[in-house]
């Protein structure tokens, strides 16, 4: 009687985990493989900042004609959603990291665009993503992470790295 009972209560333990909650995940497994978290459910009432001076001049082309290169390899990921922006002017504010394979730099500029491949918006990069580095070392920099706004707020959003005239798609699609 006693055996049964011990090995029912350590089946109970594993189950439940000794009623500490579940290790946390670290940047290093969502650099790589994690699907971004939840997007926030709350619109701002602010309006969106403005797009990068360089960018406003690819908005509403296809990403294609806009940087009609070839040949670029790259590596990214599009993390989340960081902010909904409310308004005259609505949209959303994105962040991830990207890195060309290519030049093995990291990108300076990014466009996100729709599922139709035009150009939404528009960000930079510059952004301390050490994490990255330590899950990916052919990735050689620590300054690889992205912000972008997007004027578009409903559907999937697509963000590519852009150099050399080339723009790269830096992971899978993210649902708005």
């Amino acid at each position: 009687m006693l055996r049964v009972s011990m090995i029912a209560i350590a089946c109970c333990v594993i189950a439940v985990g000794c009623g500490n909650p579940p290790p946390q995940k670290t940047p290093d497994d969502v650099a790589t493989t994690e699907p971004p978290p939840e997007t926030p459910d709350v619109v701002a009432t602010t309006e969106m900042p403005p797009m990068p001076a360089w960018a406003e001049q690819f908005i509403g082309k296809a990403v294609a004609d806009a940087f009609p290169g070839e040949g670029e390899t790259c590596l990214g990921f599009v993390d989340k959603i960081v902010n909904r922006f409310g308004g005259v002017t609505s949209g959303v504010a994105v962040v991830g990291w990207g890195w060309s394979t290519s030049a093995a730099q990291a990108y300076e500029r990014f466009v996100a665009v729709d599922q139709e491949g035009i150009i939404q918006g528009g960000g930079e990069g510059g952004v301390e993503r050490g994490d990255v580095q330590i899950a990916l070392p052919v990735v050689k920099e620590t300054k690889v992470g992205y912000s972008v706004l997007s004027k578009q707020s409903v559907g999937k959003i697509r963000i590519f790295g852009i150099s050399n005239n080339t723009a790269c798609q830096l992971g899978p699609d993210l649902p708005l």
